[in-house]
């Protein structure tokens, strides 16, 4: 498995926290980087106001049906097929 990140085909972007209730999105430290070869999405994530300081290493899925504004990859901590 290739590491996010270390190839030349990687697309960065920030990290943005979701509060559900109040539907706010907060800047959150640290980075997203993607990894269009492997499909792979690294979050390096140091969120002091919600206690969280981490790095993840998530699987990515191609959406069925991507196409204009919708996304094309889907990556989740979760299994989405429980959904």
């Amino acid at each position: 498995m290739k590491y996010a990140g270390d190839e030349n085909d990687a697309v960065f972007s920030w990290i943005l926290h979701y509060d559900p209730l109040t539907k706010a999105k907060m800047s959150v430290g640290g980075v997203a980087i993607f990894n269009t070869e492997a499909t792979l999405l690294r979050l390096v994530i140091a969120d002091a106001v919600n206690g969280l300081n981490e790095t993840w290493m998530l699987e990515t899925a191609r959406c069925k049906n991507a196409g204009g504004a919708k996304p094309a990859y889907l990556a989740s901590n979760v299994d989405v097929g429980y959904w």
